[in-house]
């Protein structure tokens, strides 16, 4: 052997034992750390086994549970011993325990924010383990998260206790909802808590990842939602009827888009329609109330001031005796299921038993009022201008005396009057709103034609005889948002006689048929007894250019919802035409006149719909059913909770976003409801409906043969005829 190897033997013998000795000085390191670590828990049981002490509960180690033991004390039926902290062996079971929380918390961040439209957030959660996991609890034979009340502590509240409505009816709740701050909680904060991450999804489906970024959000959702109440509605923040106020342009339009983005929809002229009614009410309240002043204080005495019941206290005084009931029950049920050091202070007393009273009741009514829709609220508003009525005209004619009337501690009487009456008010809401809408008798037909099928061909000759009296009044607005009494007729007298055209022209040629299939490029059927007709009279006819003008008094409103600035520029006419429905016309279907751009992302509004109806709409004629805020991915489902149906006069605009949910409902009246529609979009959008507007899906019907004259018009040529040879002999007789 040669120096030269045994010196490298020699030094690959000094670098092992330095790698040992080094070796060793990281395992002596780890030991120390371990035996910190050890002393540091066992620091912790030694904290919990005095803090727990004075609960009756000594906790010295943390055991570690295997599936049988799960088993067994599921099984068990006194499980009160097994309350105390533990790990898991099994990743199976902690991952459904997981699960489980991971829904609790999604639920309780959902209901810590506020509703925008009757729609609410989304919150996904998803708890990912800690290396070392967690630890968990036994409870009532069930294990579950043991920091799991620290991590509803986290939730800010923004909402206010209406949202309990949204845990019964939506939610599945369940009973790790209600759980409390307890010893075994804060002794696992001091263990590795788990790994969670949180997307949130906004009722305008918005994605957020962090919670300052949806605080900041939900602000500005539930500030516009007040825009809207206040300039839509008339309503303040608590839900109570505002004065009249001065409404400018700017913030028309702008509680209008705000509206027309959660809703969808967008109703000329709608700032200005609750002000009307409002000013009517304050000046027939003033009235009353000053005629029975003056009636007081001529009998001696002055006037009492009355207190003007609002629509908040007909529905509170309508619904808390039950409110009450069901929330005794729930109490009660919540008592029973819950361990007796974490029921909630707030709902026992100190003898230990349930207290819910009417005031209680009252408070949380006043808050679920907010989530009404429109339509329900209307009934309570009814009852609330009826009774104001009532109790002006009680105090006018109240008997006048100066004894004074006894105190009366007991006021179920009054109470009950008005629970009845809103009762009664919620139970004939349909037939009152359909009753009192007076059908106008504009257009008739000649002949009874209310359940005959328009495609037969024995109806064809009835369905000719449409007429339209002459000499016919329009009801006017206030607004400026409504087309001239000329505009309306000039339509009105296009559309009729282009359907009887049509009607006149498939009789001649025999094409009842391809009218049974369909329709034509002219004119197609969109249910029984309703047309879609394509007039080409308003594209000829230098008449109608007001429908193609691109500074009519709803262009702006159209540039606004599809962001295009002042001048027209990107907003282009699609198509535009007509809807009749003929007396005996059922309801159509729901549907939505397209669909989304695309299917995995919620995009702004890329085209609208313009109904401009020529009569006034009402319940009986057959009025536009719309779904608000069906046009939000997820939400295309007819819900009968958030109808609406908007009955404008005529010549007001309707505008509406074209994925948004509606039908036409039946016409039940003796008169025809026409419509004239423009459909918008913007040039920079991929608007393509081959659907609705298809040249090569329907069959042309080609030239339209005139209608033949009727017997009146006859008589009445020759009559001119007549006349006009009489003037030419006389002339030739002057002449001679």
């Amino acid at each position: 052997m040669t120096t030269r190897t045994r010196s490298n033997n020699n030094n690959k013998a000094i670098r092992t034992s330095k790698r040992v000795k080094e070796n060793l000085k990281k395992a002596e390191k780890e030991e120390k750390i371990r035996a910190k670590e050890e002393a540091k828990a066992k620091a912790k049981a030694a904290i919990l086994v005095s803090s727990s002490s004075s609960s009756g509960t000594t906790i010295a180690t943390i055991p570690c549970v295997t599936l049988n033991q799960i088993r067994k004390a599921q099984s068990k039926s006194n499980v009160s011993k097994l309350d105390q902290p533990v790990r898991i062996s099994s990743k199976k079971v902690r991952e459904e325990i997981y699960r489980e929380a991971e829904e609790a918390i999604g639920n309780k961040e959902i209901a810590a924010l506020p509703s925008y439209g009757g729609r609410w957030w989304k919150c996904k959660v998803r708890i990912t383990e800690s290396k070392p996991p967690p630890l968990f609890r036994w409870f009532r034979g069930q294990l579950e998260l043991a920091c799991l009340p620290h991590i509803f502590e986290k939730i800010e509240d923004m909402s206010d206790t209406e949202n309990q409505n949204y845990y019964e009816e939506e939610c599945k709740q369940t009973a790790l909802e209600n759980r409390k701050v307890s010893n075994i909680s804060l002794f696992s904060l001091e263990h590795k808590m788990p790994n969670i991450s949180y997307t949130w999804t906004s009722p305008n489906l918005e994605t957020f990842r962090t919670r300052k970024t949806i605080m900041e959000h939900a602000l500005e959702l539930k500030e516009k939602e007040h825009t809207i109440n206040r300039v839509i509605h008339g309503l303040g923040k608590k839900g109570q009827l505002l004065k009249p106020i001065k409404i400018t342009n700017q913030l028309a339009l702008e509680g209008g888009l705000y509206r027309f983005e959660r809703d969808g929809l967008w109703v000329m002229g709608q700032e200005e329609s609750w002000q009307q009614e409002r000013k009517q009410e304050l000046n027939n309240d003033s009235s009353s109330s000053s005629e029975a002043h003056a009636q007081n204080h001529v009998h001696g005495h002055s006037a009492e001031k009355v207190k003007k019941i609002q629509p908040v206290d007909c529905y509170i005084l309508a619904h808390r005796e039950q409110h009450k009931k069901e929330r005794l029950a729930e109490l009660k049920k919540e008592k029973a299921n819950t361990a007796p050091h974490e029921q909630n202070p707030q709902c026992t007393s100190k003898s230990n038993k349930i207290s819910f009273t009417l005031s209680n009741a009252a408070k949380e009514l006043r808050l679920k009022w907010k989530n009404l829709t429109e339509r329900e609220k209307e009934v309570y508003i009814e009852e609330a201008r009826k009774l104001n009525k009532k109790q002006l005209i009680d105090v006018e004619y109240a008997p006048c005396h100066d004894q004074k009337k006894p105190h009366n501690n007991n006021n179920n009487t009054q109470d009950n009057n008005v629970c009845s009456s809103a009762t009664s008010t919620t139970r004939s809401s349909t037939e009152s709103s359909s009753s009192s809408s007076s059908t106008s008798n504009n257009m008739k037909l000649t002949t009874a034609t209310t359940t005959s099928l328009p495609i037969d061909i024995t109806a064809i000759p009835r369905l000719l005889k449409l007429s339209i009296p002459k000499n016919r009044s329009y009801k006017r607005s206030t607004n400026q948002y409504q087309l001239t009494p000329d505009q309306i007729e000039n339509c009105l007298q296009a559309i009729v006689s282009h359907y009887q055209q049509i009607m006149n022209t498939v009789q001649a040629r025999g094409l009842h048929h391809d009218l049974a299939n369909g329709g034509f490029d002219l004119l197609r059927e969109r249910g029984r007894g309703r047309y879609d007709m394509t007039i080409p009279q308003f594209d000829e006819d230098p008449t109608f250019k007001f429908l193609n003008d691109p500074n009519a008094f709803w262009m702006p409103v159209v540039r606004k919802i599809l962001g295009e600035k002042e001048g027209g520029g990107g907003v282009r006419l699609v198509h535009k035409g007509s809807f009749m429905s003929l007396p005996g016309a059922e309801s159509q279907i729901y549907h939505q006149d397209g669909v989304h751009l695309n299917q995995r992302f919620q995009k702004p509004c890329h085209a609208v719909n313009v109904f401009i109806p020529l009569v006034d709409l009402c319940m009986k004629n057959g009025p536009t059913e719309f779904c608000l805020g069906s046009h939000y991915l997820g939400n295309e489902h007819f819900n009968k909770d958030r109808i609406e149906t908007p009955t404008p006069l005529a010549g007001t605009p309707i505008i509406f976003d074209y994925r948004l949910g509606h039908r036409g409902l039946g016409n039940s009246s003796n008169d025809i409801r026409p419509v004239v529609y423009l459909t918008y979009s913007t040039e920079n959008k991929c608007f393509i409906d081959s659907v609705n507007f298809s040249k090569t899906r329907w069959k042309k019907i080609g030239d339209l043969i005139e209608m033949p004259l009727s017997r009146e018009e006859r008589v009445n040529r020759r009559r001119e005829r007549l006349e006009e040879e009489e003037i030419n002999q006389a002339m030739e007789m002057f002449e001679d």
